[in-house]
């Protein structure tokens, strides 16, 4: 389900979402998942989930004034691949929409098969 880098096509040291500055990038414990923090970054319209001060994976939404908000495009540095990070963000960005009664539209391929996996989202989503 991980990709490499965000599902727009750029590559993440091009993108300034990535803001490891020159920092060696160090894995994450067995604990990651603990360690995980998420922000709604509601200025530049990006969920953010960290570890410390790093971000690792972003999700990227359009807010219209009126309507549902639609889920864009998610980013995963390459070398989380295959921790499961990505999925438990999608899953928390999702449940936190969810208790708000809010509703999506996807144009994100990421999402929209995290969800084609996990039906009990589907309720999320505008047609």
């Amino acid at each position: 389900m991980s990709q490499q880098g965000p599902s727009d096509g750029r590559e993440p040291e091009q993108s300034s979402e990535w803001d490891a500055g020159s920092e060696e990038l160090v894995l994450p414990s067995a604990d990651a998942l603990e360690e995980l923090r998420i922000v709604d970054d509601a200025q530049t319209q990006r969920y953010r989930a960290m570890i410390g001060a790093r971000t690792v994976v972003t999700i990227t939404y359009s807010r219209p004034a009126t309507g549902p908000m639609e889920l864009t495009s998610t980013s995963l540095i390459p070398a989380l691949r295959g921790l499961d990070i990505e999925s438990e963000f999608i899953e928390h960005v999702l449940d936190e929409l969810g208790e708000r009664g809010e509703r999506v539209v996807l144009s994100c391929p990421v999402i929209t098969e995290f969800i084609a996996q996990h039906a009990e989202y589907s309720a999320l989503v505008v047609a």
